[in-house]
């Protein structure tokens, strides 16, 4: 008599193993889920204090370079306007009653290197209103250069830095005259006229008009044409 070898899995045995393979699954999409959600989160949160750090860099680096090349005195007398009269800046970021127009110099008087006020969308921050000849973004405004005269009128130059660090002819410049030897000592701003107060490096690159002990500083300013005030802002 032969007899059948019957060996396998019963319905009921594979139900409750599928049963438990999707449990199984079910749990590990979840895990995985939430392992994907807390990545996510990690790395927006990462990327939220990068921004702040490269935007605090950005801040400490124009602070540093508060004032850098402001004259004290102009010659000729000059007439500039930073902003327009309009409200260039939107509602919630302006300070209340007030446009981008309020922090325009008196042309008479020497420029301030920075100015603040408070805004009215966030309480205690602050409207900051930075100047300096160095804080533009194009490379001419990293440069500067001085120009000396012995009491022989004979005229040396200096290049700070490496030689590619000097100006090229287009660059856009502005001359502070270091007058030594005036009552008070000065810082003046040297124009063709009231409202020329630049030109080119090669243009600009010797001052006629000097003073035995005289120093003329070059510095580069923002690439327009046509430059609307004597420092980048």
């Amino acid at each position: 008599m032969h007899v059948r070898n019957e060996k396998g899995f019963t319905l009921t045995e594979l139900i409750v193993v599928m049963a438990i393979f999707i449990t199984i699954i079910i749990v590990t999409a979840t895990a995985f889920e939430k392992t994907v959600d807390q990545s996510a989160q990690q790395t927006k949160s990462a990327e939220t204090q990068i921004a702040g750090i490269v935007g605090l860099e950005i801040l400490r680096a124009d602070l540093e370079k508060t004032g850098f090349g402001l004259p004290w005195d102009f010659s000729p007398a000059v007439t500039y306007s930073e902003a327009s009269t309009e409200n260039t800046e939107t509602d919630d970021i302006r300070p209340s009653g007030k446009s981008v127009s309020t922090y325009n110099e008196s042309t008479g008087n020497a420029p301030r290197a920075v100015q603040s006020d408070t805004t009215t969308f966030n309480a205690g921050s602050n409207y900051l209103v930075i100047k300096s000849t160095s804080i533009g973004t194009d490379a001419a405004s990293k440069r500067w250069t001085t120009v000396s005269y012995d009491k022989d009128g004979i005229r040396t130059r200096k290049v700070w830095g490496l030689s590619d660090r000097d100006f090229a002819s287009t660059d856009r410049v502005i001359i502070v005259r270091n007058a030594l030897n005036t009552t008070p000592v000065t810082r003046q701003l040297i124009a063709s006229s009231s409202t020329v107060f630049s030109g080119t490096f090669a243009n600009f690159s010797s001052p006629a008009s000097h003073q035995s002990g005289d120093t003329f500083e070059m510095y580069g300013i923002s690439a327009d044409t046509d430059v609307r005030f004597p420092f980048n802002s």
